[in-house]
Order: structure tokens, then C-alpha cells, then sequence
């Protein structure tokens, strides 16, 4: 997949009430709509099922996990991603919703900041939104809701900032710009120092990332030159020491990003340099590699164990 591909599929993330929607929504997608939520609580159900076997495999070992803080134990919550993504690969199968895709409904992924309070992946069918992982934040609720998207409150991704105030309540942590790893910091411009004092890198997303790369990394820039708010933040001298300590010796085979605090300017250039390298021929080679070494390091980061003293 090239990278306008995966911009293209990043910004297919946002959920809109679409006017070309609003007559196949009510003709075609209302009527259906007791089969469609069959079909997707059966793939729930389904997906519900190959997690358990999963937990009963692993019962006495926690599934770690670099992208967000998922413990298979503790399943529905946090595998809103995951369960998601299962229902919607279940459904775009079923000749029913290819059929309305056919009229012309749009049938799609999306990411969204729900209620102003946390992340959501959810699908858009016409102009409504459907949610199969409901309960992945709180168990308690049902795990299947609908409704039309004028309905529901919602906010696309769009500033850093923004989504620095749902990380912060989403998973008890404060944010730190990563100022300390400049190759990776485009990708993954946080740390975070947990509730607990664990310092680690956030990884949570890659969707917000392509989104921004296909604005030439307007978002970042705009972001990390304000110097204002988090922007604004740094990790304590001791801290800043305990990173030196643990990656100063910048051995690939142990940790594949480079230690080298940046300023703000050069954090700026590095994002550019990544912009353009995405444009050139290998640019899906660079960005593919990027992401695969994102998750390397976030995983090897967090088994440091790495305990915070603070930030100013």
C-alpha cells in the first residue's frame, strides 16, 4: 500500500453527516438496519469467542501489547481497535452490506474522540454510526449502539493539542513532548509519565500521524513550534538523566532510535525531512520501516520498567 494510500485511509477515519447520504440512508440503510445489527452482534460474537480462547491459552501470561495499554485479561477493555476492525472485516463480506455499498452507501472505519472523553473506533454506514466495541471503556454498558451520526457527540481528530487532553483523562498519564528520540518523535511525539511514575513512550495511534503527514505535517509543526501548553513541557534534569543512562550508549541492536535531544527547530526539520522522504520513490519503504521500528521501541521502552521523578 503506498503512502497516499494510507493517508487516504487515515483521513477515511473521519466521521461526517454526508448530504449525499441522507436519501440512501433513509430508503435503503434504516430498513436494514435489524439485519445489519444481527450480523454485527453475530461478529462480535465471534470475535468475543476467539478472544476467550485466547485468555484460557494465556491464562497464568498478560498479552503485552505496544499500541495502547491492552491486557488480554482484562478483554473488552481497550481492544476497541481490534474488536472493531473484526466486526467490520465481518460485515463488508456479508452481500447485504455489499449490496448497499453497491447503491452507494458509504460503509467505512472510523476514529473519533467520543462524548470529549475518549478514543473510539466505530464504522460509518450512511449516515449513521455503529459501534460493536461499546463496551470497551466501561463493560457494563451493551456492547452494540447505533444511531444517527446528528446524534452523537462527537470530534474528529484534529489538533495535537486536542488530543493531548484525552490522552491526559483517557489514560491517567501526563504528556511530555519527545524531544529525546527526534528520528522517531514525528510518529510518536509523546512521552508519558503514567499515574504510577512509569515513563514511557505513548504509543497509541498511527491514524492522526497519516492524516498529518498528508498536510505536509501542518498539525505537528503548528503543534510543537507553539511552545505553549504541553508543547512547552520537559522532562526533569533527573529524568533527562535516566534516559541518557538507559539509551545514551545508542546501540541499535538494543533500542532503534537514536538518543539525541533535540531544540524545537530541529524536531520541526526532522518532521519535514520525514514529509519529503515520504513523497520520494521509497517513500512507502520509509514509512512501513517507521512504524515497524515505532513498535519495537515502544515494547522495549516499556520493559525497562523506567520510574519517573517529575517533570517541569
Amino acid at each position: 500500500m503506498s503512502v497516499s494510500d494510507l493517508v487516504a485511509r487515515a483521513l477515511e477515519g473521519d466521521l461526517n453527516h454526508r448530504e449525499d447520504q441522507c436519501a440512501l440512508t433513509e430508503e435503503w440503510v434504516m430498513p436494514a438496519m435489524p439485519e445489519v445489527v444481527r450480523l454485527a452482534t453475530a461478529a462480535r460474537e465471534k470475535t468475543n469467542f476467539s478472544h476467550q480462547q485466547r485468555i484460557e491459552k494465556n491464562a497464568r501470561r498478560p498479552v503485552q501489547v505496544a499500541e495502547g495499554d491492552r491486557d488480554l485479561a482484562q478483554y473488552p477493555i481497550g481492544f476497541c481497535k481490534i474488536i472493531c476492525e473484526d466486526v467490520f472485516r465481518d460485515l463488508s463480506q456479508h452481500p447485504l452490506i455489499q449490496d448497499l455499498v453497491n447503491r452507494g452507501v458509504v460503509f467505512k472505519n472510523v476514529y473519533i474522540i467520543l462524548y470529549g472523553r475518549y478514543f473510539q473506533n466505530a464504522i460509518q454506514i450512511g449516515n449513521l454510526y455503529l459501534d460493536a466495541a461499546n463496551d470497551t471503556v466501561d463493560p457494563e454498558k451493551p456492547f452494540l449502539e447505533w444511531m444517527p451520526i446528528a446524534d452523537l457527540d462527537y470530534q474528529n481528530l484534529e489538533s495535537w493539542e486536542q488530543v493531548i487532553s484525552v490522552v491526559e483523562s483517557y489514560f491517567h498519564t501526563r504528556v511530555i513532548p519527545n524531544r529525546y528520540f527526534p528520528l522517531l518523535a514525528p510518529f510518536v511525539p509523546f512521552l508519558s509519565i503514567r499515574s504510577e511514575g512509569q515513563l514511557e513512550l505513548l504509543m497509541f495511534q498511527d491514524l492522526f500521524f497519516l492524516k498529518d503527514l498528508g498536510d505536509g505535517m501542518r498539525r505537528y509543526i503548528e503543534w510543537i513550534s507553539s511552545k505553549q501548553g504541553a508543547a512547552a513541557r520537559t522532562l526533569s534534569k533527573d529524568d533527562q538523566a535516566l534516559l541518557k543512562r538507559e539509551f545514551g550508549a545508542n546501540l541499535f541492536q538494543q533500542f532503534p532510535f537514536e538518543y539525541a535531544p533535540a531544540t524545537t527547530e530541529q524536531l520541526i526539520d526532522q518532521a519535514k525531512d520525514l514529509y519529503a522522504a515520504s513523497l520520494d520513490e521509497n517513500g512507502e519503504a520509509v514509512i512501513t520501516k517507521l512504524v515497524e521500528l515505532a513498535r519495537q521501541a515502544s515494547v522495549i521502552f516499556k520493559s525497562r520498567q523506567l520510574k519517573s521523578r517529575g517533570t517541569r
